[in-house]
């Protein structure tokens, strides 16, 4: 199913993604808007010589101001879009959610997940207080109409009463109550570890195990690791613990992707708690690199100068990039009660 909405500043296409809960929008700038945008461009020397990535700079901005007047209004209470500042933020979206990838769409395309008729009203709405906003020289009567939209009604919840577990001091290096503010100002919510699906009815019963903890009770397992990373941890005697990172868009896992040696992945959700346990290591880069250090000093992982890359895209040519690939290594294995969503 298709919907088209059409105005003076611009043009967007709606497609429902067959089978799934998302409508994808394309977006196309049109008219007067557009030839500012040129100009904007070709007016500039410096610009004019990089035309088509200027271009696709300033057409990724026009939508992301579209659904901006959308996603500002009705946050936590109706759907929000999605816009992308990258190929590579696109690309990762789209196997976040399991949809298709097209190269070189990045800047035009938005999803969001609703139906396609929900969507029609929630994108016209937008487009309208955009152009009263920006552009009200191309508004008329026949454009200038808000849609009357179906808003619940939010009852706030009774703050529920949570009395915190006490950790084991057999168990834990130290308290992990210790530590909450700053895992809290620092978007640490969980620790994240990806495998295929195969494994997850072993995961349910032991857990997410070490390779040597697999070996020594005799546990088969489809790895999404590779041979070499394995080696790697024998050799660095690591084989017992388990690997996790603080970034759920690890890039080890499209590696694995394309590589081949996931046909298809599940991401894990684990309890910060297991920064605090005991043998817990961590490192400032990924672990198979020659060179790395392996801390079991809580004040180690307290160095890593997150606010400078977690919950961004991964970027090669940034200075932080190994921070990046930090990992946590849980001795033997990760047991059930730690997983989130299990």
């Amino acid at each position: 199913m298709e919907r088209t909405l059409t105005y003076k500043t611009h043009r967007s296409i709606l497609e429902q993604v067959p089978g799934m809960p998302y409508t994808k929008i394309t977006n196309y700038v049109d008219g007067k808007v557009y030839d500012d945008i040129v100009s904007a461009i070709i007016m500039d020397d410096g610009k004019a010589l990089h035309f088509v990535h200027f271009e696709r700079e300033l057409l990724s901005g026009f939508l992301a101001s579209l659904i901006a007047f959308h996603n500002n209004k009705y946050k936590g209470v109706l759907p929000q879009f999605y816009s992308f500042d990258s190929e590579l933020s696109y690309y990762q979206y789209c196997v976040d959610n399991d949809l298709d990838f097209e190269e070189q769409e990045w800047f035009k395309t938005g999803y969001i997940k609703a139906n396609i008729l929900t969507t029609l009203d929630y994108l016209q709405n937008a487009s309208v207080l955009l152009q009263r906003t920006l552009y009200p020289e191309f508004l008329d009567s026949s454009t200038n109409r808000l849609v009357d939209l179906k808003v619940p009604v939010i009852i706030p919840e009774k703050p529920k009463i949570v009395i915190p577990s006490k950790p084991q001091p057999s168990i834990y290096k130290c308290s992990p109550s210790q530590y909450s503010n700053f895992l809290r100002e620092h978007h640490i919510d969980c620790l994240y570890h990806f495998t295929s699906t195969k494994n997850s009815d072993s995961i349910r019963r032991n857990g997410i195990c070490s390779a040597q903890y697999l070996k020594n009770h005799g546990i088969s397992v489809s790895f999404a690791s590779s041979s070499r990373s394995r080696d790697i941890d024998i050799r660095k005697e690591k084989a017992d613990y388990v690997h996790l990172s603080y970034e759920r868009k690890n890039p080890m896992l499209y590696i694995a992707l394309k590589e081949g040696r996931l046909a298809d992945y599940i991401i894990y959700e684990v309890s910060t708690d297991v920064l605090f346990l005991r043998d817990t290591l961590f490192t400032h880069c990924n672990a198979a690199k020659n060179g790395v250090n392996f801390s079991d000093d809580i004040n180690y992982m307290l160095q890593i100068p997150f606010d400078s890359f977690h919950n961004r895209p991964y970027d090669k040519d940034s200075m932080y990039k190994d921070y990046f690939m930090s990992e946590v290594l849980v001795k033997e294995k990760v047991s059930p009660s730690y997983i989130l969503n299990l």
